[in-house]
């Protein structure tokens, strides 16, 4: 199926969602469009990361593999001595640590060392979750549950 008419439509209502900081719809929206794998705009990204919004940022990186790099190097402005900050982020900075993208952000503290050696991941790669050929939509009971089972991965996603 082509949804490619639909995308602007979808940015239409991101852009709605990250003016009024809807968390969950920004997800959403970006789930949508990373499925269809649609260039998200760096202006779109830029404004989406300035919501400050840990999950619509996972979602970002997620969705939108040229703005990853955003995505990173918004969390390595996070200030690494206020645990409060790294505490509203830390699913956001698990996932980049799990990823080998930043260092962990609690050197002190061995719990995302022991995420990692178990795997736990709370995002599968777009590419994981295959849709029906018939209906374009995702055989929900099977394939996540197959991925997680073979990398004990349990994801959002």
């Amino acid at each position: 199926m082509d949804f490619s008419g639909a995308c602007p439509k979808i940015e239409a209502v991101l852009n709605e969602c990250i003016e009024l900081r809807r968390s969950d719809s920004m997800c959403w929206a970006l789930y949508l469009l990373g499925r269809v794998q649609h260039e998200i705009s760096e202006d779109i990204a830029k404004n989406l990361i300035d919501t400050d919004d840990a999950l619509a940022i996972l979602t970002l990186y997620w969705a939108g593999n040229s703005r990853k790099q955003l995505v990173i190097d918004y969390a390595n402005t996070l200030d690494q001595s206020d645990s409060h900050q790294l505490d509203k982020y830390w699913i956001l900075l698990y996932q980049l640590f799990f990823d080998d993208q930043i260092v962990n952000p609690y050197p002190s503290e061995k719990c995302f060392e022991v995420l990692r050696e178990n795997q736990v991941s709370f995002m599968l790669p777009n590419n994981a979750l295959s849709p029906s050929s018939e209906t374009g939509v995702r055989d929900s009971k099977v394939k996540n549950r197959n991925v997680g089972k073979k990398r004990n991965q349990y994801a959002l996603f």
